[in-house]
């Protein structure tokens, strides 16, 4: 009867063991997917940034002193 019992017991703890294996194998490749996710999104963003600033860049550098002098005013306080 000892022996029945452990039977089923075993059945039942390998089959639990195993769900659990399961879902946190789901749980851990889930986490890795979204980091992944994260990094590839803030390395958009940075290379949007980078674009941007380098076009504003070149359009601070086409202008005029005089046109530059106008645009960096707004940035200076006045005293």
């Amino acid at each position: 009867m000892i022996a029945w019992a452990w039977a089923k017991l075993s059945g039942w703890a390998a089959g639990a063991g195993a769900l659990i294996a399961l879902g946190l194998g789901i749980w851990i490749k889930g986490r890795s997917e979204g980091a992944a996710a994260a990094r590839a999104a803030e390395e958009n963003r940075k290379q949007e940034a980078i674009a941007t600033k380098r076009k504003l860049d070149d359009e601070i550098d086409n202008l005029a002193p005089a046109d530059r002098d106008k645009r960096f005013d707004s940035w200076v306080r006045k005293d």
